[in-house]
């Protein structure tokens, strides 16, 4: 049975920009993102296998990600979300984009702020997950 696909309120931010941003102009770069990551939801949650998998698992040297996993829709996109077995349900955290290393924006940076600061402290008790130091 496929999991059910939920939006923190900073992914569900990032999506409808993003959204518009394609409907308005649907050959742009955008426009490729969101059928790229509308189809990376859709055709992933269908393989709940897939969901949970050790080669999603985010990790990085010197920092606990255990229960936060990503997957990639473009070759310059992370996808970070979590994950809950129990009530079947994924929940995307946050889209980021990568850039070069070291960039200020770089995706694994600012994902690791936005945890930090809170921002989906609420999202990991909904799912009864816990919430990895990062």
């Amino acid at each position: 049975m496929p999991y059910l696909v939920e939006r923190s309120a900073v992914a569900d931010e990032q999506f409808t920009i993003i959204a518009a941003r394609a409907a308005a102009s649907p050959d742009t770069a955008e426009g490729i993102l969101w059928r790229e990551v509308e189809k990376e939801l859709t055709v992933f949650v269908t393989n709940p296998e897939q969901v949970m998998s050790r080669t999603h698992q985010f990790t990085k040297t010197g920092h606990d990600f255990g229960n936060v996993f990503r997957t990639k829709p473009t070759g310059r996109t992370r996808l970070f979300y979590i994950a809950s077995s129990r009530l079947q349900v994924v929940r995307v955290l946050y889209l980021g984009m990568l850039r070069k290393e070291g960039d200020k924006k770089d995706a694994y940076k600012e994902f690791s702020r936005l945890l930090k600061a809170g921002r989906f402290d609420a999202d990991f008790a909904a799912l009864r997950v816990g919430k990895p130091d990062g």
